[in-house]
């Protein structure tokens, strides 16, 4: 690596303008995520609140689902979307005509899961997991806006898999799911602070420049 970094820099490859732009990039990115793990790192939860959350949802995770789901890049499309899902039109059809899913492939049932934030279907969000375990069989959620983007998502099946289920096997799960959010709530309020000072400009022309 040092022997074609050295390379690189010897033929220049740091001056051009397009590297130079990337590099620049991916310090940014660096530079917000070690910020937000600086920020995030000294969350703690306790157990009382984990508790609390457990009793609250115990029996989400004594279910498994399958679903189908559709992942649309923005909220009008998105409503756009429901609507037509609301008035009788196919679920499959549309999403093979307009889902930007990842985690599945367009229209097609998943496998059973249980409720983790760890899985991919639900984006690591916690608001994505309780909206789908809070579904019945058949059942259309309302939009979901999350990480992935604004997902609209279909209960095909549920089945309790379990009779009961206690703290300690809910436990690590729960600790993620409160983790999460706060840190999501420390990271929302960090930028509303930012923003009541910073300066923002507004320059629509530039999305219009001529290419010639």
């Amino acid at each position: 690596n040092t022997l074609i970094y050295q390379e690189a820099i010897r033929r220049g490859m740091d001056k051009e303008p397009q590297v130079q732009a990337h590099i620049k990039r991916l310090i940014r990115d660096y530079m917000v995520n070690e910020l937000i793990d600086r920020l995030t790192s000294a969350i703690k939860i306790g157990q009382d609140q984990e508790m609390q959350y457990f009793n609250q949802h115990k029996d989400e995770f004594t279910y498994e689902v399958k679903i189908m789901r559709l992942v649309l890049p923005d909220s009008l499309t998105a409503a756009q979307t429901l609507g037509e899902l609301r008035a009788g039109a196919d679920f499959t059809k549309l999403a093979k005509e307009r889902s930007q899913d990842v985690a599945l492939a367009a229209g097609q049932e998943s496998n059973y899961f249980t409720r983790s934030i760890g899985d991919p279907r639900m984006g690591g969000d916690p608001a994505v997991a309780e909206a789908i375990f809070a579904l019945s069989p058949g059942q259309i959620s309302d939009v979901i806006p999350s990480q992935e983007g604004f997902m609209i998502v279909k209960l095909t099946d549920k089945k309790k898999v379990k009779a009961d289920v206690t703290f300690p096997e809910a436990k690590d799960e729960i600790e993620a799911i409160l983790s999460y959010r706060r840190s999501q709530s420390l990271i929302d309020s960090t930028l509303t602070s930012l923003r009541a000072t910073a300066k923002i400009e507004l320059k629509p022309d530039v999305y219009f420049q001529s290419t010639k």
